[in-house]
């Protein structure tokens, strides 16, 4: 269930296995030293974490040598703008956040569209008197510079 919480911060959850009478773990541990410190590893703990805070895919981080493209047709990031863009053109985030999608297939192009196709739209729902805000409640949602 997504929730609230896991906007501000991940969930965990701990598993551990457990022998039986079918399987038995006899290497449950062992002591690694890195940076001088020893911290004991465990092969039969895992720690899975999820959360609700979409971060920017790799061609829209400012360190990106893509940024200044992206931002051009996308503006700023954010995490709602993300998920409109992912709800709007029925996007797949496993897609969209993998290293090197910006250049595969020609893929930047497809911003100037999404750029200019969501402007639109916000300025439609605007017109409609059903201005999108980002998160602040405060800011008016706007696609980039190059598509104003």
């Amino acid at each position: 269930n997504r929730t609230a919480a896991m906007k501000e911060k991940p969930l965990y959850l701990y598993l551990e296995l457990q022998p039986n009478e079918y399987f038995s773990n006899n290497m449950k541990s062992r002591m690694v030293e890195s940076g001088g410190l020893a911290k004991e590893l465990y092969y039969t703990r895992i720690r899975i974490g999820a959360d609700d805070i979409a971060g920017a895919p790799p061609f829209w981080k400012e360190t990106s040598p893509y940024y200044s493209w992206t931002f051009g047709y996308l503006g700023i990031f954010s995490s709602k703008k993300f998920q409109l863009l992912i709800n709007r053109f029925n996007l797949r985030v496993e897609e969209v956040v993998s290293p090197n999608w910006f250049l595969t297939n020609g893929n930047y192009y497809r911003l100037s569209g999404w750029g200019f196709g969501m402007q639109a739209w916000l300025n439609k729902m605007e017109a409609e008197n059903n201005t999108v805000y980002e998160a602040d409640g405060v800011t008016k949602m706007k696609m980039g510079p190059q598509v104003q």
